[in-house]
Order: structure tokens, then sequence, then C-alpha cells
């Protein structure tokens, strides 16, 4: 089969630019453990993050392609507003990769491993580099990345782990390769819309993107700071996709700016506004323990009242002993099971 290189831009919409661009610096290698919900004053650094941001290494480009290959190219921005609390938006990428369709999962090398996605807001240029494939020709339906964590810094130098609903990110894409072009995907992770904060000061972070794929480049340019530039192409897709409490990323969703969370264990609890109206006797925990002793569920993701049959219920997901996932409805005033899917 044909090979081509295939030049994806993963663009993430947040706070500031990324200062990875002035100046050199060693490869930053940072292992940030699974968020512990606590926020850390550490003015020097956290986990190995140096105070005021990352630098990222000098880009390592693809090898020449071959005759019947083409070019591919992955980078990150940051378009979000509104973020004025932050300093620091600290994202750390375990893996990049890319899926033919009817074909298997081709894995990006060399990406660089943390991103300050407030200062790459900043940034005069829009788009940082990720990745450079060589890929075969033909259609790639599918694109994820697996975040190791996420760390916001807040203005008066405090850490906060940002609890994320599922660390692999996987979003369906129509990535078009052909023989001797470059093709770009795009990612902007819009920050401002991603970002929610619990009443007791614990961040969740829900990924909204826009996702568009470029085929026939005239040009891309990699600068060695890393920031890149692409020149015409033909647009062959524009969606916005964001994800839920429960980790699925959905086509054009995106939580309402007044919707409330709250943290209960490692679930995470929804608040919609029409919960107001109605009368609950079950309290969260009670819900979850109840949805457990059930047997329905070993483990709860996400919680949330909703009407069912005209009457409001708990809706609970989680891990079912199978290792599926499953809901739970009960009541919320008996506390009974009145359903399961």
């Amino acid at each position: 089969m044909n090979k081509y290189v295939f030049l994806v831009f993963v663009t993430v919409i947040a706070v500031t630019a990324l200062i990875l661009w002035y100046g050199s610096m060693p490869e930053v290698n940072v292992a940030v453990p699974e968020a512990s919900m606590s926020a850390i004053p550490t003015p020097t650094g956290y986990a190995g993050v140096p105070a005021g941001g990352v630098r990222l290494p000098a880009p390592v480009r693809a090898s020449a392609p071959a005759k019947n290959q083409g070019t591919v190219t992955f980078a990150i921005t940051d378009k979000a507003e509104s973020l004025d609390s932050f300093q620091n938006i600290l994202v750390q990428l375990n893996s990049v990769s890319v899926h033919k369709e009817n074909g298997g999962w081709v894995a990006m090398k060399n990406t660089p491993p943390l991103f300050d996605l407030l200062k790459l807001y900043h940034s005069e240029q829009s788009l940082a580099f990720l990745a450079e494939l060589n890929l075969d020709e033909g259609t790639y339906d599918q694109f994820r990345f697996n975040i190791g964590s996420m760390v916001l810094v807040t203005k008066d130098g405090v850490y906060h782990e940002a609890k994320v609903p599922s660390k692999e990110v996987k979003l369906n894409v129509d990535l078009i390769v052909e023989r001797g072009n470059k093709s770009a995907l795009t990612i902007d992770i819009m920050s401002d819309k991603s970002i929610h904060v619990t009443g007791s000061g614990i961040y969740i972070f829900t990924p909204v993107m826009k996702i568009e794929t470029r085929s026939k480049l005239e040009q891309t340019q990699v600068l060695p700071t890393g920031m890149v530039t692409l020149i015409s192409g033909k647009t062959d897709m524009s969606v916005v996709t964001g994800m839920d409490e429960n980790g699925d990323t959905k086509r054009d969703f995106m939580f309402d700016a007044n919707t409330e969370f709250e943290i209960i264990g490692n679930a995470i609890r929804v608040i919609p506004k029409e919960e107001s109206a109605a009368t609950i006797k079950i309290m969260p925990q009670q819900a979850i323990d109840l949805a457990i002793q059930s047997g329905n569920l070993t483990s709860v993701i996400s919680l949330r009242t909703t009407k069912r049959n005209n009457k409001f219920v708990w809706q609970i997901r989680g891990v079912k002993s199978d290792g599926s996932i499953g809901t739970v409805y009960l009541d919320v005033i008996t506390g009974a099971v009145t359903g399961t899917e």
C-alpha cells in the first residue's frame, strides 16, 4: 500500500501561551500522580514542573518521505478567553495516535511531554508542534490522546490537579491522506468552556474541542521553536465535540455555563438547574451506596438527577461486575431501583 506523510495539528484552547517558544530547554519528563483533588501551594514547581511553565525541546521532524509518501504533522494550540484566574494550565500527554479506517492504530513518537496551554493562548502564533508521521494513503477515522495529568495554577501560585472524567480522549475524524500530499488535523481545546469548579474548590476538566482536518496542503512550516503554520489546503471536516461527566465525547456538546458540579468520592455529580424543583430524600452518597449494594454496579463514575417516566430519579453510571459500563436509576425519595441499562 502506498504511504503518505500526514500533517496533524492539535490545537487547544486555554489561557496563556506556551513558554516553550522562548529559548531552548531540555525535555521535561514529568511524572504527575493521579488527581488527588488537592490544592498545593508550590511556588517553585509541582512534581517536576518548573514554576512559571515549561519550555519544549526543538521539534523532531519526520525523515524525508519516500516517493510514494506524504507528510503529517501534529500540533497543539489554545484560544481560550475569560481564564484570568489562572497563570498556567499544564497538560501532560502520555500518548497520541491515529486510527486507519478498516486498519489499526498508529502511535506518534517524540511528542512533547508537557504543554502550558495558557501560555500557548498568548502566543502570536496559535499552533504548536506535536508530531509528524509518514502514513499510508487512505482515510483515518479516529484520533486519540491520553492525558497523564491536568494541573491548573491559579494567580496565587497554588497548584490544583483537575479531575478529568476520562484520561483517554477518543475523537471521530475524517482525515484524508493522499500520495505526495500533506494533510493536517487540528484540535482546539477550548479551556474556557472546559474548566469547571465545584463549590468546594475542586477543578474538573471536561474538554470541549473544535476538530478540523485539511488535505492537499500547499505548505507546512515548523519553526525550531515548535510553532507551526499551515498554508492553504482543503477543509474536509470541522466540528465541535465535548466530553460529558462519563468521559464520553459527543458532537456539539458542552455543559451549560450555569451547570454546577460536585465530587463525591471518585464520582462526578452534575447538578442540573431543574433539580431545584425536585423533592429529594436520598442524598448523593446514599444513592451511590444503594447503587452498589443493589449489585448492579461495582463502582460509580457519575450521578445526576433526571426525569424518567415523569418522576425525578437518580441516574447513576458506573462499572458493572463484568467490566462494562452500566446505568442504575433510583427513586430520589425511597432509593428503590426503578430501572437499569
